[in-house]
């Protein structure tokens, strides 16, 4: 496995493009956004499709991951209707608690509804004290979050639930021989994207 500091700058490459860090996001129509979510948001399904999931499935795949969990055609198959539980549910997710520390990668999904319906995604950048920076899709299209959690685990009037830990994704796949190399080919233009568009402030 790779270390982690060299898995963790990687995440924010990839996630910073994939949301459009620093061109004011991505949205539906943006090419990056349709790979993301392998072309799946778009009419007449535009108004019913939630993407939030598929930028954390996208990332553990871009990784190298290959474990069951993650849900995308381009693995094995994409499953309607499961791009949310199959991280919140999955053996390897955890119980949020209030004295969580999140680092980058790690996967977590809010709620506030008991029946769920109202669930998100988030992919954390950055935690610090109670900010927390985030990649998110469903914007609609993809951004990068800026939260102040007030309350523990609270973020607006929905609260973390569940933590999908990168590190335990990463493990489990190398255990199960499911990890494979990153994505050599996705990174280069990441990183290029970051060159060219970070601000120089």
């Amino acid at each position: 496995m790779m270390d982690a500091t060299i898995t963790q700058e990687f995440v924010v490459q990839l996630i910073g493009y994939a949301c459009g860090r620093f061109s004011n996001g991505r949205n539906e129509d943006d090419p990056v956004y349709q790979t993301v979510t392998e072309g799946r948001d778009v009419p007449p399904f535009r108004k019913t499709y939630s993407s939030c999931g598929d930028l954390a499935h996208w990332l553990l795949f871009r990784l190298g991951s290959r474990h069951e969990l993650i849900n995308r055609k381009e693995h094995r198959g994409f499953r309607i209707g499961m791009n949310v539980s199959k991280l919140a549910f999955s053996a390897l997710s955890d119980d949020a608690r209030d004295d969580d520390v999140y680092e980058p990668g790690d996967i977590l999904i809010i709620w506030s509804k008991p029946d769920t319906t109202d669930s998100h995604v988030m992919v954390v950048l950055e935690h610090d004290d109670e900010t927390l920076l985030t990649g998110e899709y469903g914007q609609p299209g993809g951004a990068v979050r800026s939260h102040v959690m007030k309350q523990p685990r609270l973020i607006g009037h929905r609260r973390i639930h569940k933590v999908l830990r990168l590190r335990r994704v990463l493990e489990a796949s190398a255990a199960g021989d499911k990890l494979n190399e990153p994505d050599y080919t996705t990174l280069p233009v990441a990183q290029a994207y970051l060159v060219e568009h970070r601000d120089p402030a």
